[in-house]
């Protein structure tokens, strides 16, 4: 006997798992035992071969199989042994278990992607185009503010010579620090024209983040504004200031761009395993591929517009910020706080009427429980997480078109594409323009239809690796097989389905994705043992209630451990608030499993008791109705009228829902800025019947979102 691990379609247990495996022989009765040499435990079979005198090969179904799987198993078997005996000599697990059938159908026709598209423009070149042969059309619009594509091509000349006056060029990387803005459009595409790339840099990320970023890159010149340029003041960089307004004399700047296909357009900064984010450098080249397909499908024209609410440093941006600006179509930009409201960006998605509209599922859960009725015309694009099934089936019922994206930052956005329709099963869909997506086991080799395997991405749109980081690039981007060039690792587990769309199966190592944001739990693992105290820490992801995923850490420590809100306030200062748990619970030791690994299924269940104000009970009726909402949203038995509601794992997503239940129970008005504002149910309480106060203790998540949304407001009443 030995132990086989089976990849069957829909098999139980399929890549998870050994399958005892018990083989019979002709001269074996067919009552023998087959289960007493093959290590099947107690009720389980094991998968019997039999073989007859005839040399006929049966599967005994009694380990499960239906009879399609047996014939398939029966299949790939003879495949085997007619491949083992053309070659004799070659080992075992280097037999293919392809048919020359489906070997054309995957390698051929499922990735037959050939596609032409503009590779030796870049898009600066694109948008220079547009602008010459559209000047006045509205390019970019922000909060009552118009920009024509003349005028955002003449502010990005005139800003890139300035750039180019202070050493940007070929070869050098620039700085982004800016918010959402049409200084911030106009900011990239100057880099761009220099010939430079640029790295963008969130305002909120604190500082520890922004200081890797920049020694890591070399980045020496940073783009900023008057209100944001004192965030840089510790840091051995040039702070440019950006504008958009045209100077009142002189003529306009002469035309200047330096960028070229092959060269590196952007640097996007990913979680690392190890704790140390890792910088992704993207070809002009691989952008404008990308660009292209995404206008054929889902597809994008002149007449069409977007609303922009990705940060810069989330690589999705670059759909939303230039494939209306290569297509002749409008971008608008929104403000941070109004895309983290599901109330306001529901309100500006209803005044806006835009035709296309790209975000994660948490954001289009948010403006669905924010009371969004939908939008027959609008061409809706989910992607940055998997899409559950339940939120599929209310998307696609409230737009035009509904399509599900998938793609890892190093193959440039997005690889793949579905449309999605009401009552289908979601998958990720089939490769994008001049894209391959192999299937491959463990030792690179194709895997029939329907079986599990890493998913490998080649073609036009793969980065040119991590910067400054040869070994780990090496690990990742491998020889493509078949074909030239390099592929792409992503870590996913996929399988074929018989039409050639890919199905998503889950990760095979610590990476996930949550609300958008890609994030290695070694990375928070991390930065938990580095905080006094503590001894050791595990991160996961917990779906305690059904499509509420959160992330979790555990651990233990010293006596001098800090409690759980201390905790979450010192990652703070070293991770951006997206890798923050939602809770952190102390335990006294981490479960182990028999082999000494950790048994994170044997991990408590965090939120049976609040993390701070315990002894604060609630009073009043007003009081237990707010408490009653938030246990509601986060998932808690009770909580402490002086708990601070970030404290206790809330997110954007929960804080919607509070809000929605608090305007429809209370019949009062209550905004995103109050729960800041308010942040303990004492605190909100008072607010809502009056005698408002300050509350006791904000914690930083708050006051640093309050902050941003005062500034970003002052900045708009500034221009």
């Amino acid at each position: 006997r030995r132990d086989v691990l089976l990849r069957h379609p829909d098999l139980p247990g399929a890549a998870r798992q050994p399958l005892p495996i018990a083989v019979v022989p002709p001269d074996t009765g067919a009552g023998a035992d087959t289960t007493a040499d093959t290590g099947a435990g107690a009720g389980e079979r094991a998968l019997t071969i039999r073989i007859d005198s005839l040399g006929t090969v049966t599967f005994d179904q009694g380990a499960g199989l239906t009879a399609a799987q047996g014939r398939w198993l029966a299949r790939r078997l003879a495949l085997l042994l007619d491949a083992a005996t053309a070659e004799p000599d070659r080992p075992l697990g280097e037999l293919p278990l392809l048919t020359a059938a489906e070997r054309e159908l995957i390698q051929g026709r499922w990735n037959d992607t050939a596609e032409e598209y503009p590779r030796e423009r870049t898009v600066t070149r694109l948008i220079s185009d547009l602008a010459c042969a559209a000047p006045a059309e509205p390019a970019v619009r922000f909060e009552g503010r118009e920009l024509g594509y003349a005028e955002l091509d003449q502010a990005a000349d005139r800003l890139a010579r300035h750039l180019i006056e202070l050493g940007a060029g070929p070869g050098s990387l620039v700085g982004v620090y800016l918010d959402r803005s049409p200084e911030l459009v106009a900011g990239l595409l100057a880099v761009l024209k220099t010939g430079a790339a640029y790295v963008p840099i969130d305002p909120i990320y604190p500082p520890a983040r922004i200081g890797h970023m920049l020694a890591d890159s070399g980045a020496r010149l940073v783009l900023t504004d008057d209100t944001l340029r004192e965030g840089l003041a510790g840091f051995p960089v040039t702070p440019v200031p950006v504008t958009v307004a045209a100077p009142e004399e002189g003529a306009p700047a002469a035309p200047v761009d330096r960028s070229a296909p092959d060269a590196p357009a952007y640097v996007i900064y990913t979680s690392g395993s190890t704790g140390r984010p890792k910088g992704v450098q993207v070809p002009h080249r691989a952008l404008v591929n990308f660009l292209w397909t995404m206008a054929r499908r889902p597809g994008f024209g002149s007449g069409d517009s977007l609303l922009a609410l990705t940060t810069v440093c989330f690589d999705i941006a670059g759909l939303e910020l230039y494939l209306p600006l290569v297509r002749g179509g409008t971008v608008e930009v929104l403000p941070a706080e109004v895309a983290a409201d599901g109330f306001a960006l529901r309100e500006r998605i209803e005044r806006a009427a835009p035709t296309v509209l790209q975000a994660t599922p948490t954001t289009w859960q948010m403006l669905i429980t924010a009371g969004w009725a939908g939008a027959p015309g609008l061409r809706a694009l989910c992607g940055g997480e998997p899409l559950p099934q339940e939120l599929a089936d209310q998307l696609a019922g409230r737009v035009g078109e509904l399509h599900n994206m998938y793609g890892p930052t190093e193959t440039t956005i997005w690889s793949t594409t579905d449309r999605v329709r009401p009552g289908e099963p979601v998958t990720i869909g089939r490769p994008i323009g001049n894209t391959r997506c192999d299937v491959l086991d463990e030792r690179g080799v194709p895997v029939p239809p329907g079986v599990p395997g890493e998913l490998y991405l080649s073609g036009d749109g793969v980065a040119d690796g991590y910067l400054g980081r040869p070994e780990m690039t090496a690990e990742r981007f491998v020889p493509a097989a078949p074909g030239p060039g390099r592929a792409y690792r992503t870590g996913d587990l996929v399988r074929h389905l018989p039409d050639g769309r890919l199905e998503y199966l889950e990760r095979i190592d610590g990476q996930i994705k949550l609300n958008g944001y890609r994030i290695e739990l070694g990375e928070v693992e991390s930065a938990l043992r580095q905080t006094p105290g503590v001894t050791a820490a595990v991160a996961l992801v917990r779906e305690d209630r059904p499509g509420e995923r959160r992330l979790v850490a555990y651990v233990t420590g010293t006596a001098e451990l800090p409690g759980p809100a201390a905790l979450r306030a010192a990652l703070r200062d070293t991770l951006p608030a997206y890798m923050v748990p939602a809770a952190v619970v102390v335990v006294p030791r981490l479960p182990l499993t028999a082999n000494g690994k950790i048994d994170r299924a044997a991990l408590p269940r965090p939120g049976t008791a609040p993390v701070a104000g315990a002894a604060a009970a609630v009073r009043g009726d007003l009081e237990r109705r707010v408490a009653e909402v938030w246990c509601e949203a986060l998932g808690l038995e009770r909580v402490g009228a002086e708990d601070n509601f970030f404290d206790l794992g809330g997110d954007s997503l929960r804080l919607t829902s509070v809000v929605a239940v608090l305007r429809e129970r209370l019949g009062r008005p209550v905004g995103r800025l109050d729960m800041f504002a308010h942040p303990t149910v004492r605190a909100m309480a008072a607010h809502l019947s009056g005698d408002d106060r300050p509350a006791p203790s904000a914690g930083r998540r708050g006051r640093d979102d309050t902050a941003l949304a005062q500034r970003r407001g002052r900045r708009r009443r500034r221009a």
